[in-house]
């Protein structure tokens, strides 16, 4: 059973990223080919899938606004569209504090803009797209928590397995009060298939043949 629903009227916000339901596209069209330009864009896209509504409330016996509610529920939009982009240094500079921290579940944590750059532009060297979906945000008042899945379409090299990899995630922001830049960040899942497809990526874009154990 739902705590809150938030019905989103304000799409224009979102330039177009929010359905009228408050959910996000998770697609990031190509730019359209003008009549006589040598050639349309042909790279594969992932399929479009019907989206859940968005479920968005304070935990249960937690007074939160609506304006806070909705507030967490754009910035979580604004940031996985960003993160979309695979622009590492738009993604950071644009949404973490400084000194901000990143840990994937018990991973160890990475640590400032420097830091968070690199490792970002490491992965998304290996990837054709990435979008993340949130299906239930639940806003506390030191914490916002998004739960949803992330899709990740790795780069098609070496003959590899083109199937993109589905995991369930839950993000937890912590963002600072005075400018809401992220201060850190929890991400938690099971990332196995992805790490073992990188690796193969990683051989591949290096000469090697991408040979690596089966994906479960």
């Amino acid at each position: 059973m739902p705590r809150w629903r938030d019905i989103v009227e304000s799409e224009a916000e979102t330039s177009g990223s929010v359905s009228g339901s408050g959910t996000e596209t998770g697609t990031v069209s190509p730019s359209a080919t003008s009549v006589g330009s040598a050639a349309p864009d042909m790279t594969v896209k992932p399929a479009p899938e019907a989206r859940p509504e968005i479920v968005v409330g304070p935990a249960p016996g937690v007074d939160i606004s609506d304006e806070d509610r909705q507030a967490s529920y754009f910035f979580v939009q604004r940031f996985y569209a960003a993160l979309a982009t695979l622009n590492a240094d738009y993604w950071v500079k644009g949404f973490f504090a400084p000194d901000a921290s990143l840990r994937f579940t018990d991973d160890k944590p990475v640590v400032g803009h420097d830091e968070l750059v690199t490792a970002a532009c490491g992965e998304f060297a290996l990837l054709h797209w990435l979008r993340h979906e949130a299906h239930t945000i639940d806003v506390l008042p030191d914490k916002t928590l998004a739960m949803g899945r992330a899709r990740y379409g790795p780069k098609m090299v070496g003959g590899l397995d083109t199937a993109p990899i589905v995991v369930r995630t839950t993000l937890v922001f912590h963002r600072r009060p005075q400018d809401k830049l992220i201060s850190g960040l929890e991400v938690y899942g099971d990332f196995e298939q992805v790490r073992l497809r990188f690796a193969q990526v990683q051989r591949a874009l290096s000469g090697g043949d991408g040979t690596a154990p089966p994906l479960a």
